[in-house]
């Protein structure tokens, strides 16, 4: 039985053998015009991966930059190196609020309402918003800097200092309306043993009994 088996398979394999070369030829045929075609995504991978390396190159020297600079107080090559930053995408908040911080502290206002706008345009904060609303009131625009104080005030509702600074600029700008509850909720909040703004919050009340006296 086994001898009949092979002689039946090898005479099966000798008819076929012309149409299994052939197979044979034609897979190795396909194989080679395939090759060329494959290596294309390979090479596009490592070029991506390249591409990858050198913008994270990029940012890491950028950040670097921009924090040395800071760190010597030259806002003009810090700026600089955030703008090249921001060209690629990478565009960041915090290290905006912190130009706009360092300009405010050099009263380079005009500086510091930029970046700390922009801060904010990329992530709203509690920071970001004091910040500018400081700028603001350094710049005359109380009505400005209240809204600043209303939009910290989002972040942190039951923050004593917060309300007293959103009733200084309200009653700059004229608007004791606006103050008045700022000033309820800060004498609500007040701590005890905080002498200071139990200072600030008898001046508020002095100025609101003022302006009621004025504009009855």
């Amino acid at each position: 039985a086994v001898n009949v088996h092979h002689f039946v398979l090898d005479g099966a394999i000798w008819k076929l053998r012309g149409r299994l070369a052939e197979m044979l030829l034609r897979g190795a045929q396909d194989e080679a015009d395939t090759a060329p075609r494959a290596s294309w995504p390979r090479r596009g991978v490592w070029a991506a991966c390249g591409l990858a390396l050198v913008a994270a190159f990029w940012v890491d020297a950028n950040e670097e930059i921009s924090r040395r600079a800071l760190e010597r107080a030259d806002l003009s090559a810090a700026d600089a190196a955030e703008s090249r930053l921001a060209w690629i995408g990478h565009d960041r908040a915090d290290a905006r609020r912190s130009l706009g911080r360092a300009a405010l502290q050099r009263g380079e206002l005009v500086a510091a309402r930029a970046q700390l706008e922009r801060s904010l345009l990329l992530e709203p904060s509690l920071a970001g918003h004091a910040l500018l609303a400081r700028a603001q009131q350094r710049s005359g625009n109380a009505r400005a800097a209240a809204a600043q104080w209303e939009a910290a005030l989002a972040f942190a509702p039951n923050h004593a200092k917060l309300h007293r600074r959103a009733a200084e600029s309200w009653l700059a700008a004229g608007a004791a309306d606006a103050a008045r509850p700022h000033v309820e909720r800060a004498s609500e909040l007040a701590a005890p043993r905080d002498r200071v703004g139990a200072r600030e919050l008898a001046v508020l009340r002095a100025e609101l009994r003022r302006a009621n006296l004025e504009h009855p």
